[in-house]
C-alpha cells in the first residue's frame, strides 16, 4: 500500500532539526509513495546538517524523492551527503504521463523529467550548501541546471556541492530556473575521490569534514560528531 510521506528516520519533520544523524538499510514501497527521503519524507520549517544516508530506495511509483528529503518547505540542508541507490519501478510510465500533462499544460516540461534528487526531490524556499550525492540508480537522468542533486527548484538556492555523474545522462530543461543555483560539480568517480574538488568549493576540512581513502570509499566523510 502506497504512503504519502516516508522518511528513513522520520515521516514528517515541523519547525525542528535533524542533526548528526544517518540512516541505512532499505526503503520498499510495492505500492508507491508520493514522497520520501533517506532522513525525512517531508519538511516544514526544517532545518537539516550533519546528517548522510547510505539507505536503498525501492518504489514503484514517485512524485517528490530525494536521497536525504523528499520535500522541503521552508527549510535548509548543509554539511549533507547521499551514498545510497534508488530504483524506480515503473519509470517508462512516468515518462508518458509527463508528455501527456505537457500537452494540456505548456508550462509543464515536454522533456521525460527524472524523479529523484540525490539530495532532496522538491525544494521551495529552502537553502542547500555543501552536499554531495554518489548513489546507483536504473533512471539517471539529469537536469542540468540542478544536477541531479535536486529534482525541482522553487524559490531557492543550491550552491557548492558536487554529484558523481559517472553513468549519468545530462540534458537542458526546456524551461529556467530564478533561483540561484551555483557552484555545482559534475564529479568523476576518481575526482569525488579528490579532496581539492570539495576544498576548491569552500568545504570545510579542518572541523567538519574529513577524507581517507579507507573511509566511505575514499569519499569525504562527517567529522562533526565522531571525534
Amino acid at each position: 500500500m502506497g504512503k504519502l510521506f516516508t522518511g528513513g528516520i522520520v515521516a514528517f519533520a515541523h519547525n525542528s532539526y535533524i542533526r548528526n544523524s544517518s540512516s541505512t538499510g532499505r526503503i520498499a514501497l510495492e505500492g508507491g509513495g508520493a514522497t520520501g527521503g533517506g532522513i525525512v519524507g517531508f519538511g516544514n520549517g526544517l532545518e537539516i546538517e550533519y546528517c548522510y544516508s547510505s539507505i536503498h530506495i525501492h518504489t514503484s511509483y514517485a512524485l517528490a524523492w530525494g536521497g536525504i528529503a523528499g520535500t522541503m518547505t521552508p527549510g535548509s540542508i548543509r554539511n549533507s551527503y547521499f551514498v545510497g541507490s534508488w530504483r524506480l519501478a515503473n519509470w517508462r510510465y512516468h515518462d508518458v504521463l509527463s508528455v501527456l500533462i505537457s500537452f494540456f499544460n505548456p508550462d509543464f516540461p515536454d522533456k521525460p523529467m527524472p524523479f529523484f534528487g540525490g539530495i532532496a526531490g522538491t525544494i521551495l524556499n529552502t537553502d542547500i550548501e555543501f552536499v554531495y550525492a554518489s548513489y546507483r540508480s536504473n533512471n539517471r537522468r539529469l537536469l542540468y541546471t540542478s544536477l541531479g542533486l535536486v529534482r525541482f527548484l522553487g524559490s531557492s538556492t543550491l550552491k557548492n556541492s558536487v554529484l558523481n555523474i559517472d553513468g549519468m545522462r545530462v540534458f537542458e530543461p526546456d524551461f529556467e530556473y530564478d533561483e540561484s543555483v551555483v557552484g555545482l560539480v559534475g564529479a568523476t568517480a576518481r575526482e569525488m575521490r579528490n579532496r581539492e574538488t570539495f576544498a576548491a568549493l569552500g568545504w570545510d576540512f579542518e572541523s567538519v569534514w574529513g577524507m581517507n581513502p579507507d573511509v566511505n570509499g575514499g569519499m569525504p566523510f562527517l567529522r562533526v560528531g565522531k571525534e
